[in-house]
């Protein structure tokens, strides 16, 4: 064969290609005519509150769903909670886009439109007792719109192919996922068991606190987010066999347990068992089934009670302040409050002079750490040799030798915040050690760990806080 011959080969070969997609693609002339779409009347009217059920029938599945105490509830092929965003999303578009406006439609003549046999059909049935039905058939040629055809209408009416792809759904997906609905607002108590070993949380006027295995306060972002993933997880395969994964998930060492106790004294429930493959077998007591669901559910609880500290490392309100000392390398400066204005006390230089000090404040206000580590009380060195600390060695206790030095060290900057009342906090901070700054409050057997920025801010030079004449 010769060069040119191959050629015009080829560009038959692609030819025949691009005809077959565009067979395929377009639909074929058998299963859709040419006519050409014109306004009509072939649409019945109704509201998602009409809707006494609704039926999803296709190839291989049929699924009934009916309202049942103000929701929706499956009841064929099995009796199971319905996700109720799912049909409400479907019955409203459905609505909106039947209801009140003439749609495109075309006369069934001899096409076929992709609905002999239908792909999916939809019956609803209305509180009324009235019953209509609704059979999906292909795309038009635009693909924004699909055939349908509605009761025994003889023409076909175009709607919009998200209602079609609304409509097709597994049954997995028609069904209620979530794992286990609970929010912090109604939680009391919060027990929680891992391999980094038990916690315990309790929430104290709109506070959490962490009660076990140290009594602190704790972070109220990283709590809510718990409940938060927990909310947000859904089912991805369902397990029939549920008496067994129970079975299996009380042998499991590494399971994670989640026990929280409501406001009302109900109590709710969630087992994970360890990571298989991506994915966690979970027992929960808001269902009856257990089900899969994505490991990374398991990753997010299991926390150490290190995770659970409060990460700001000061609370305060500056309006109830009264002084501050900041001992920085440059100089201290000693500013106190004066007819709602911060004015300096020392240096004597700049004494009377109003100061900026919101940058100050607000930074200590919102500074949150990294990571919080917990430093025993007494000698530090005596307590890092003890082995006695290893009953808690699935978290750090302790500091690393390089960081002791930086926090125990004589601080690069202290401040010291006193208030309207009198009580006064003083925090201590580390130089640098590369990005790292250590911080510590006076008395407390906490260190933060964070950014240079913030050591970076406190050592400032005094006239370049004070405000311009």
């Amino acid at each position: 064969m010769t060069v040119k011959r191959k050629h015009i080969a080829l560009l038959l070969a692609g030819a025949l290609g691009a005809a077959v997609l565009v067979y395929f693609t377009w639909g074929r002339k058998d299963r859709i005519s040419g006519e050409k779409p014109r306004l009509g009347r072939a649409a019945f009217s109704f509201r998602r509150q009409d809707v006494a059920s609704l039926a999803l029938r296709r190839e291989g599945q049929n699924v009934i769903i009916g309202r049942k105490d103000g929701g929706w509830l499956i009841t064929q092929p099995e009796v199971a909670p319905a996700d109720q965003s799912v049909v409400n999303l479907l019955l409203d578009d459905l609505a909106r886009a039947l209801g009140g406006r003439e749609l495109q439609v075309v006369s069934r003549g001899s096409g076929s439109y992709g609905l002999d046999p239908p792909a999916l059909i939809l019956e609803l049935t209305l509180r009324s007792g009235e019953r209509h039905g609704l059979r999906f058939g292909d795309p038009d040629p635009t693909k924004q719109l699909v055939y349908a055809w509605m009761d025994d209408s003889p023409e076909l009416a175009l709607l919009p192919i998200e209602i079609a792809v609304s409509a097709d759904q597994s049954l997995l997906n028609l069904q209620d996922r979530s794992l286990l609905k609970v929010s912090s607002d109604e939680v009391r108590l919060l027990r929680l068991s891992n391999g980094n070993g038990e916690m315990m949380l309790a929430r104290e006027d709109s506070i959490w606190k962490l009660k076990y295995p140290i009594e602190t306060a704790a972070d109220r972002v990283t709590v809510e987010s718990l409940f938060s993933v927990i909310g947000a997880s859904k089912v991805t395969e369902f397990i029939s066999e549920s008496a067994g994964v129970a079975d299996s998930l009380k042998r499991d060492k590494d399971k994670i347990t989640l026990i929280a106790s409501l406001l009302d004294g109900s109590e709710k429930t969630l087992t994970l068992g360890t990571k298989e493959g991506g994915f966690s077998r979970a027992i929960a007591s808001d269902r009856p089934r257990a089900g899969k669901v994505e490991g990374s559910l398991y990753d997010r609880l299991n926390v150490r009670p290190s995770d659970l500290f409060d990460r700001n490392i000061v609370r305060f309100d500056p309006n109830k302040l009264k002084r501050v000392i900041i001992k920085n390398r440059n100089q201290t400066l000693v500013a106190v409050v004066r007819v709602d204005k911060w004015v300096v006390e020392t240096p004597s230089n700049y004494e009377g002079r109003e100061l900026n000090m919101l940058g100050i404040m607000s930074g200590l206000k919102t500074e949150r750490a990294d990571e919080v580590l917990y430093k025993p009380s007494g000698p530090p060195a005596a307590k890092l040799s003890k082995p006695a600390m290893t009953a808690l060695r699935f978290w750090r206790f302790w500091l690393t030798p390089s960081e002791t030095a930086a926090v125990l060290s004589k601080p690069a900057i202290t401040a010291q915040l006193v208030g309207k009342d009198g009580v006064s906090v003083t925090l201590l901070f580390s130089a640098p050690d590369g990005e790292r700054v250590y911080v510590r409050r006076d008395g407390s057997p906490f260190v933060y760990k964070t950014g240079r920025h913030i050591f970076e801010r406190l050592n400032f030079r005094v006239k370049d806080l004070v405000t311009p004449d």
